[in-house]
């Protein structure tokens, strides 16, 4: 199955229900009840997005004397490049979501990682806050998210 390109084809609707692209178990239900709560302010949905902060999505020339080969390239590309979860497009702003089952230090690296390449390949789009959806998390690593901007959804609590 072919997913939409961010940001250059449209993503599903918040009401598409399919199988979400590289998504656990786990991780599908949490973006499922997300998506049921917030679904009234998200209008687009891009699930298995890749960045690696190069503006207009180019890629980085391989070591050389590797190959010339382009479907080699590209495979060089999709393994080097971080993958986020989903974005989603919410009252005309880009969001990443990240689905994490469990919370700790490793998600903070993440978040930071994947906001910073993303802003940097896409700098002409809104983007609103990075959004952490979570069923357990360590209360000094939310603190540390919180701080430093990022929000948090925990299924169960009231929509923000």
């Amino acid at each position: 199955m072919r997913f939409p390109i961010f940001p250059w084809q449209h993503g599903y609707p918040p009401t598409w229900r399919g199988r979400y692209a590289r998504l656990n178990r786990i991780e599908q239900n949490l973006m499922t009840v997300y998506l049921e709560v917030f679904e009234k302010d998200i209008s687009e949905v891009w699930y298995d997005v890749r960045t690696d902060g190069q503006p207009e999505h180019l890629q980085r020339a391989l070591p050389t004397d590797i190959t010339d080969d382009p479907a080699m390239l590209r495979m060089w590309w999709h393994q080097n490049a971080k993958r986020i979860d989903a974005v989603t497009l919410q009252k005309g702003r880009y969001r990443i979501v990240e689905l994490r089952d469990t919370t700790g230090p490793q998600t903070l690296g993440e978040l930071t990682q994947y906001q910073t390449l993303a802003r940097a390949q896409w700098p002409e789009l809104p983007w609103g806050q990075t959004i952490l959806v979570t069923r357990h998390f360590d209360i000094l690593i939310m603190r540390v998210l919180t701080d430093q901007g990022f929000a948090v959804y925990k299924p169960g609590d009231p929509h923000p």
